[in-house]
This record gives structure tokens, C-alpha cells and sequence, in this order.
């Protein structure tokens, strides 16, 4: 989501960043906005959907991570009034769904998405907008599967929003981000269902007591895994953890290229 506003940030970052790494150097502007967007969504795609679209931040159940009065002054404008600009979000998107009630799942979800841009309640907030609208297919029960990661489709379409687009201009728009969300969301189901087929083969002959097939659970589950979080993960040692890894085959590949600091993947 933030690479839709010019920001490009490293998942193997992110990882890094909540597993401590970068707790004793300072870490970029870019870096910790989008692991504060990252957080958000893990929560929102676990999260019941409704409590979510009705809070006072958009996709959040508890306060941000960082008071208002404490935002650096060099990247937001003290100015912006955020709350003030929250309370008219919640009176808009009270109305909007109320309007949208009959209304199919994807064209509410669009209007959803195109209100938030429209009124851009949070400073550098543009992000939120395709969260609000995959909340919207979630609570619809339009999209099971967590939320439909409509930042991909924006990533891969050309079309980008503006006021100055006609409305039916932006909600195309969304429904091409949509379509192109759910092939980016196959592909990486497919890709999922391939890397677990191969991990399979590797635990077909261990013992009962093996420790490798929580190990492959736990590298389906999340995109990077460090050798630290593994030995968390199972309870072992770091260097257990690492032999493990390698153990898996090439289904498993380490994703950095560094000496230290070292991330795996399927």
C-alpha cells in the first residue's frame, strides 16, 4: 500500500524491523510508517470486519501508535485537524453504507474506497482507502479469505484516482484494481499450494517427534522467517534452527544474500 504513494519499502525490512533488528539504529521515516500500516492490517485480516469500519481510526480497534500532538512537524501539517477530519469521515461513511445497503458487495466496496480518497481524513492516509474497501467485501462475506489485497491491483493497473476524474471513472478504476487483486491472490495461493506439496515430500519419512513440519507450517504462514524467529517459533537453538532450514530442501531459499541478518523463504 505504501509503494502506491512513492514509498518502496522491503518486506525482509519489516520482518526484520519487528523481530528487533533494527532496534538499536534508527530506521528510515518510510520504514516505520509502513510497518505501522503492516501491523493494521494483520490485525484486519483476523479481525471481525464491522467493529473495524466503525472505529474511530479506520482499521484499527485500538489507538494509533503515535498521539497526534507527537507527529514530527517536518512530515505532517499540525494544521490538518485529523480528529475533526475523522468525525466527518464517520457521518460520510455512515451515509454510504447506509445508501449501499441493497447496493452489490464490489460496488460498495468501491464507493467505500472512493469516499476516503475523496475527503482524505488522515494526512498521508491514502493508504487506508483500499483497506476500508476490502473491510467492506469482508463484512459483506464477498471475500473470505482475510482481505483481498486490493494494494496489489493498484500496484499492477495503470489507473490512479483523482478528483478530477468523473465518479464512474474512479469506481472503473477500483473494479480494475479488484480483478487485478484476485489473479495476484490466485497466483500466490497456487504458489502456496506448490511450496507446501514440496515441503511434504521432505517430511514424508521423518520421525514422529520431528520438529521440521512445524517449521514448514510456520514458513507457509509467514512471508520471511528469520533464524531467530524459528528457534522462538520451535524452541530450540539458532543454529538448530538454521540446520533445519536447510534441511527443508529447495523449497526453502535464503531471501537476503547477507551474512547477517539472514531471512528464508518458500
Amino acid at each position: 500500500m505504501r509503494l502506491l504513494e512513492g514509498e518502496l519499502v522491503h518486506v525482509e525490512d519489516l520482518v526484520l524491523l519487528e523481530s528487533g533488528h533494527f532496534a538499536r539504529r534508527q530506521s528510515s521515516v518510510e520504514l516505520s510508517a509502513a510497518y505501522e500500516a503492516f501491523i493494521v492490517l494483520r490485525h484486519a485480516a483476523f479481525a471481525a470486519a464491522a467493529p473495524l469500519l466503525a472505529a474511530a481510526r479506520p482499521g484499527e480497534s485500538g489507538k494509533s501508535a503515535v498521539p497526534e500532538d507527537k507527529r514530527s512537524e517536518l512530515i505532517y501539517d499540525k494544521e490538518w485537524d485529523t480528529p475533526g477530519r475523522l468525525l466527518e469521515w464517520r457521518l460520510v461513511l455512515d451515509a454510504v453504507l447506509k445508501e449501499c445497503a441493497s447496493y452489490p458487495p464490489l460496488l460498495a466496496a468501491a464507493l467505500v474506497w472512493d469516499a476516503w480518497l475523496w475527503l482524505l481524513p488522515e494526512q498521508h492516509g491514502g493508504w487506508r482507502a483500499p483497506l476500508l474497501g476490502a473491510l467492506v467485501l469482508k463484512e459483506r462475506k464477498a471475500f473470505r479469505q482475510g482481505l483481498l489485497p486490493l494494494a496489489w491491483g493498484g500496484v499492477q493497473e495503470r489507473f490512479r484516482w483523482a478528483k478530477a476524474l468523473g465518479l464512474n471513472e474512479r469506481l472503473q478504476g477500483f473494479l480494475e484494481y479488484a480483478v487485478a487483486a484476485c489473479g495476484r491472490a490466485t497466483r500466490e495461493v497456487e504458489r502456496l499450494v506448490l511450496a507446501e506439496a514440496l515441503l511434504q515430500r521432505k517430511l514424508e519419512k521423518k520421525r514422529g517427534n520431528s520438529r521440521l513440519p512445524e517449521l514448514a507450517a510456520l514458513l507457509l504462514k509467514k512471508p520471511y522467517v528469520s533464524g531467530e524467529m524459528a528457534a522462538r517459533a520451535l524452541k530450540v537453538s539458532g543454529e538448530a534452527a538454521r540446520l533445519m532450514l536447510k534441511e527443508l530442501g529447495p523449497a526453502v531459499r535464503e531471501m537476503t544474500g547477507q551474512s547477517r541478518y539472514r531471512l528464508w523463504g518458500c
